[in-house]
């Protein structure tokens, strides 16, 4: 599906970035960490790529027509849960982590995006479309099946999380006539629905992420008229920024050490999105993946570690 060019609440439902792995047997718990999983157009059309941390060496694994994205690893490394229209309107897949064996698991009529592995493997959580403005945040087996809808509101909700421990589910949303999205979290089985932290920002470009240790969220935050990468207590308390670089940051996600944070960079909303590494400080910034090979919206995804 095409990047979102203006900044919108479709904006939230951005082609995500995950990223899938390279053509090689699935790799073990334990393997190299520092690999990344992404979304990128540079071949054309919205495919998943495997690349080191450093931007190098990038393996498409799924080199197929349709547009391809929001890839996001299984706990042990060896499959890849992504969101792709190859059998028409988006549904969600699952490959071997090498690009092989690719599964459909959904077949909704409704657009479905975003999947998320939760932390034991057994469930994969995603977002269906209802109706025009309305989604909701859909949790199901890791083979597909037991699809059941937790959210069911008229809300826009969105981006959904796993905490580290697998009990509760942060995501966005977005109710009818309001201005701007609010964090909530949630128990896979639908229950304990109650507000997460606060956040400033009207334009939607929020895409958080679960800290490793389980204490702290980070997200893109309104910084005068950027967006700027930041990190809070999940009360909302003790929030840092961590980016300075004007333009949208967002997209973030830990490394499975909790040491630093992958995200994408854009130098305005239209323009095309370049991966960047930050450490969980907020120093050593720096880019790893240039614009020329621009990013299709969309977290990334560490290969997972020890």
């Amino acid at each position: 599906m095409p990047r979102e060019t203006r900044l919108s609440p479709a904006a939230l439902l951005l082609p995500l970035l995950l990223f899938p792995m390279l053509n090689a047997p699935g790799p073990a718990r334990g393997a190299d960490p520092a690999k990344l999983l992404l979304t990128s157009k540079r071949g054309g059309n919205a495919d998943i790529y495997l690349v080191n941390a450093d931007g190098t060496d990038a393996k498409n694994l799924t080199n197929n027509a349709a547009e391809d994205n929001a890839p996001c690893w299984s706990p042990d490394g060896k499959q890849v849960v992504f969101a792709s229209n190859r059998a028409g309107n988006r549904d969600i897949w699952v490959m071997d982590a090498g690009g092989e064996h690719v599964k459909q698991l959904t077949a909704d009529p409704a657009e479905e995006r975003t999947p998320q592995w939760s932390p034991d493997g057994k469930k994969i959580a995603f977002i269906r479309q209802i109706k025009e403005n309305d989604w909701d945040i859909f949790v199901m087996d890791s083979d597909g099946a037991n699809q059941a809808d937790i959210t069911n509101s008229p809300n826009w909700d969105a981006d959904p999380v796993w905490s580290p421990d697998g009990k509760r589910l942060l995501y966005v949303s977005l109710a009818p006539g309001e201005d701007r999205f609010k964090f909530r979290f949630v128990e896979p089985d639908g229950a304990g629905s109650q507000p997460g932290p606060a956040v400033d920002n009207l334009i939607g470009w929020i895409y958080h992420s679960w800290s490793p240790d389980g204490k702290r969220v980070a997200y893109g935050g309104g910084a005068g008229e950027a967006v700027e990468l930041f990190t809070c207590a999940l009360d909302g308390s003790d929030r840092k920024q961590l980016t300075s670089l004007k333009g949208v940051n967002t997209w973030a996600v830990w490394s499975p050490d909790g040491k630093q944070l992958a995200f994408q960079h854009h130098d305005n909303p239209d323009g095309d999105g370049s991966l960047h590494l930050v450490d969980a400080d907020g120093g050593n910034e720096r880019q790893v993946a240039p614009a020329d090979s621009p990013l299709e919206g969309g977290h990334p995804a560490w290969m997972p570690g020890r």
